[in-house]
């Protein structure tokens, strides 16, 4: 993993951060939001009768903002 941060002078500045620690793929955030963002995408596409427009759209949206942040959290390494 690596964080960016931005220096003065405009100088960017970029930390890579060596994960040794491991856990299992379901209790990772990045996992969870890409399939609750799956789950939105099948239901808009699959569904549109049953389940309203907004409703599939908010479940793709949130599961993509709960990977990203996942993913901008990630401290350990996932195993199968």
């Amino acid at each position: 993993m690596f964080q960016i941060s931005v220096k003065k002078d405009n100088f960017v500045l970029i930390k890579i951060k060596k994960m040794e620690q491991t856990k299992p793929w379901y209790l990772s955030k990045t996992i969870w939001g890409v399939i609750i963002a799956f789950a939105g995408f099948v239901a808009n596409q699959f569904f549109k009768l049953q389940i309203p427009d907004v409703a599939s759209d908010v479940a793709t949206i949130l599961g993509l903002v709960v990977a990203l942040y996942g993913r901008i959290k990630a401290e350990s390494v996932i195993v199968p």
